[in-house]
């Protein structure tokens, strides 16, 4: 999660992370990357403090795919699953 103040290689490592929790919630819900998908800014909001959940949630908004698997009810886990 970021933190304000954090060293820019911190904030690397903990976005690299969020990056792979994402990453994991998708491949386990439609079977597909944040690379299959349509761009996010991605790094804005990370640092806007999103969790990656919630990140999925965003992605819904812009890329039919996700929308349509979360309409299905193919999200239906919980964050401390992932």
């Amino acid at each position: 999660m970021y933190e304000p103040g954090m060293t820019k290689s911190e904030e690397h490592h903990a976005f690299e992370a969020w990056m792979e929790q994402i990453d994991r919630i998708l491949w386990a819900t439609i079977g597909l990357s944040y690379m299959d998908l349509v761009d996010a800014p991605y790094r804005d909001l990370f640092r806007d403090g999103l969790t990656p959940l919630e990140m999925v949630y965003e992605l819904a908004d812009h890329d039919e795919v996700v929308s349509i698997a979360l309409q299905e009810g193919a999200l239906a886990l919980r964050s401390e699953e992932i």
